[in-house]
């Protein structure tokens, strides 16, 4: 089979990857807050208003503690199952050793709750916020089994548990509550059982798959990539955190409240972009050294289409998820401008993943523990500067997150050219990209109509369209990608 033919049966593999896979993983990563969508106002009708405070607090917990419980080791869990000598059997050793760490972790949290938990829940049992603590284990242990399952392209198994641990958790707290009565203690004790029962779960799906074969010196390796990406990876939270914090000491209280429903609004298209990257990275884990840069290139194109469509789609729903998010009387055009500032971290952040995959390709990850954090404060010095500027508007303090993306893609440029990789080939991606942050910048400054949200999508979607089904023709005769092997990894 000639060059051509062989390109183009990688650019079908890669449409499969990025679109298939990750349309899944797309559905499997939204599932918790539909649940949360759904389950809220019947928590709130149930508890009132006071219990379900408490709820709410520990969902935060437990969604930061089982991040931290990993000790940042899921990504370097992936990169084992493809890259090192053991591959699953390897993979599935980390998992099982980070499931003890975060079981000792959260022992330890545990033995403290009595001393935090009155800053959290002031006024109630500090028992409450102990049930947290074991979700964060059962998170942790469901998120190191998940990594496993991506790796080896499980998607059944990723879906399935996602769905288990979403669903099942929510439906075990609601019948507790039936059972034993209304309370906030006895919701959060069920859903703590349910996080727990499917991260065991997960652990003994992942160990049936693969029979754990520990090396010591892969498994130091892996925390030596992991735990300089611990910081990295709380970082987002923290942001989001810290701007909500600042309006409310800018502003007011009423901000405060604002500019948190702006960042769940704005933040929305990034949560769908780490989706898609969940069939991205693999992908790219896998290719040879001669294959990659290719396949890096067509891929960052088809992803960055993917961006330019999310954003369309974004301002032309914008006004009325957020009438029906926020209520007509906060969804004002301050608010819808704020959102959309935030949403233009997408752009950025999809030109960092390109530059990412390769970094922690070659383990070169220490950096990550400080080029992240430095980030975070060089967006905030300039939010503080722009509310200033800009007469305290929202936008101001939102564009943070765009302003923190875009600091962490320029460090991923340097971080890539120490990874030892040749550099991404961006050309093909910027008309999409360009025309993405055009289309999220000017929503961002300015209020136009309803109707022209809907037709830049459909214009967006026209387009892209075209363009697809332009490269599909071309790949048509093509059925399997040349430079693959039977257990589909790029060889050539």
């Amino acid at each position: 089979m000639n060059q051509k033919s062989k390109q183009e049966g990688a650019a079908e593999s890669i449409r499969r990857a990025i679109v298939g896979r990750g349309s899944v993983y797309t559905i499997a990563t939204i599932a918790p807050v539909v649940v949360t969508l759904a389950v809220t106002p019947v928590l709130i009708r149930t508890l009132g208003l006071n219990e379900y405070g408490v709820v709410a607090i520990a969902i935060s917990l437990f969604r930061f503690g089982g991040s931290l419980f990993t000790l940042g080791l899921p990504n370097a869990v992936t990169r084992s199952a493809i890259v090192e000598r053991t591959r699953a059997h390897g993979a599935t050793a980390l998992v099982l050793t980070g499931s003890v760490v975060a079981v000792v972790v959260g022992g330890l949290v545990a033995t403290t709750v009595p001393l935090w938990a009155g800053y959290f829940v002031d006024g109630h049992a500090a028992s409450l916020l102990l049930p947290p603590v074991i979700s964060s284990v059962g998170l942790a242990m469901l998120l190191l089994s998940q990594a496993l399952f991506r790796a080896l392209d499980r998607v059944a198994d990723y879906v399935l548990f996602s769905y288990a641990s979403s669903l099942l958790s929510p439906i075990l707290g609601i019948v507790a509550i039936w059972i034993f009565g209304a309370g906030a203690g006895t919701y959060l004790w069920a859903l703590a059982t349910g996080h727990l029962v499917t991260g065991i779960g997960a652990i003994v799906r992942a160990t049936i798959i693969a029979r754990p074969r520990w090396v010591k010196a892969e498994v130091i390796r892996a925390y030596r990539i992991s735990l300089p990406t611990l910081p990295h990876q709380l970082t987002s939270s923290f942001m989001t955190a810290a701007l909500v914090t600042f309006a409310a000491v800018a502003i007011g209280q009423d901000a405060s409240g604002m500019v948190q429903i702006a960042l769940l609004l704005g933040t929305a298209p990034m949560i769908v972009l780490s989706a898609l990257n969940m069939g991205w990275t693999p992908m790219i884990y896998r290719a040879s050294d001669a294959a990659r840069p290719r396949i890096l290139r067509d891929s960052t194109r088809l992803i960055s289409a993917v961006v330019l469509l999310i954003s369309a789609g974004f301002v032309a729903l914008l006004p009325p998820v957020a009438d029906f998010v926020a209520g007509p009387e906060i969804a004002s055009a301050e608010f819808l401008h704020a959102a959309a500032a935030a949403a233009i971290g997408l752009v950025f952040m999809t030109m960092y993943l390109g530059n990412i995959h390769l970094v922690f390709l070659s383990g070169r990850t220490a950096l990550l523990g400080i080029t992240t954090p430095l980030a975070a404060v060089a967006a905030l010095v300039a939010v503080f500067v722009m509310v200033h500027a800009f007469n305290y508007r929202l936008a101001a303090i939102t564009i943070g997150i765009a302003l923190f993306y875009a600091c962490i893609c320029a460090a991923s440029f340097w971080l890539r050219q120490r990874s030892g990789h040749p550099a991404v080939l961006f050309g093909p991606s910027l008309p999409y990209l360009v025309t993405a942050l055009i289309i999220l910048t000017i929503w961002s400054f300015a209020t136009p109509p309803i109707w022209l949200g809907w037709g830049t999508l459909a214009l967006v979607f026209l387009v892209l369209g075209l363009v697809e089904i332009k490269l599909l023709r071309r790949d048509r005769a093509v059925q399997l990608p040349a430079d693959t092997n039977s257990n589909g990894e790029w060889t050539q």
